[in-house]
């Protein structure tokens, strides 16, 4: 019910953490899938393999980061609750599989790919920057689902040059 800090390797596949409490650590997903649920706080986590998997189950997370491009079917997955990040990191390309609402609250830069699946919602609350002309290929696709950004983000979306978003179809 209180925060906890961890200091070493959490090995744990699910780590639940209780409405109000944080658990201070930089939670490293390597090749098995680890679920965060609970309605409390993860300060961080970082996919540091192409078959990390993390899926988000009413969390909060301050800093998540991608350090290697995300294999098909892994990357970042919501559960059932909705789940926030607050700051992304994307050094390589993700997936994100949404069976409900994922928030990314602080800006959002793309420098590889990011390619939306699931019904879920992915919502931006904040600038989202497309950096193609910074590395050519950089690329949003919206598989299914939605996309949506706050009405009072500040930059809106931007698509530089060599930039794509797509979507598929039906999708918003």
């Amino acid at each position: 019910d209180g925060d906890v800090t961890i200091g070493g390797t959490v090995t744990s596949s699910t780590v639940d953490i209780a409405s109000g409490a944080t658990l201070t650590h930089d939670l490293q997903v390597g090749t098995d899938a680890v679920t965060v649920t609970g309605t409390g706080t993860l300060t961080g986590a970082t996919l540091d393999t192409g078959d990390s998997l993390l899926k988000l189950n009413g969390v909060t997370v301050n800093d998540v980061t991608v350090s290697v491009a995300s294999n098909e079917n892994k990357g970042i997955e919501t559960v059932t609750a909705d789940a926030a990040i607050t700051t992304l990191t994307l050094k390589e390309g993700t997936k994100f599989a949404l069976s409900s609402q994922l928030t990314i609250t602080n800006a959002l830069t793309l420098n590889s790919y990011l390619i939306k699946r699931g019904a879920g919602i992915l919502h931006t609350a904040s600038t989202t920057d497309i950096e193609g002309a910074a590395a050519p290929g950089a690329i949003v696709v919206v598989e299914e689902g939605l996309w949506t950004q706050a009405a009072d983000a500040t930059g809106k979306i931007t698509i530089n040059a060599n930039g794509d978003l797509q979507m598929d179809t039906g999708n918003t």
